[in-house]
């Protein structure tokens, strides 16, 4: 083997294939983007005849977010871009707001995931999110930071866990600071 990347195999029989609803739906032709090899990196590409920012994000984001536990390639990868390129269009806060207790259940799970690929693209999507949405994510955050205390003690997410809280704390306004320092004891506010 020459990486160490897992793949699915497209040849493995049907009952050997593990997939989610995310890699389900991917397979099926569900999700309207493919991934386009470069020689170094990989990019997402939407189809022709898709604008992305007129795109429902009911089912589409929803399904996103349930493939960020993905640990095999593509669909970790399709999961994390899709995700991403979604957040990131025109009107997409708007899109968001309605589906926002549905994104949570799939980003705790992200977040709390033992697979670090799966968990930092999990605290990369909260960021964009908190972004998005400012302080409708306020409620949703007690089920969020059990899961980024136990990264916190690790060196390797210390400050990128810092660094996400800060901004959920700048975007939720003055009472966040308090949530969190509650949650998690050593924090320091930026306010």
């Amino acid at each position: 083997k020459l990486t160490s990347i897992k793949t699915s195999d497209p040849f493995a029989p049907k009952k050997t294939l593990k997939t989610n609803s995310f890699a389900y739906v991917y397979n099926a032709g569900g999700i309207p983007c493919r991934i386009m090899h470069g020689s170094v990196n990989n990019k997402l590409k939407w189809n022709a005849d898709v604008n992305i920012d007129e795109l429902s994000f009911d089912p589409l984001l929803v399904t996103c977010f349930e493939g960020l536990i993905e640990t095999t390639h593509p669909f970790n990868f399709i999961a994390r871009e899709a995700s991403m390129d979604l957040l990131s269009s025109n009107g997409a806060g708007d899109k968001v707001f309605p589906l926002l207790t549905k994104l949570i259940n799939p980003l705790r799970a992200a977040l709390g995931s033992s697979d670090n690929g799966v968990f930092e693209g999990g605290l990369a999507i909260l960021k964009m999110l908190s972004d998005l949405v400012g302080d409708a994510l306020n409620e949703h955050l007690n089920g969020l930071l059990g899961n980024l205390i136990r990264k916190m003690n690790n060196k390797k997410y210390k400050e990128i866990v810092i660094d996400t809280l800060h901004s959920i704390e700048e975007n939720g306004g003055p009472g966040v600071g308090k949530l969190i320092k509650q949650k998690i004891p050593t924090y320091t506010s930026i306010l």
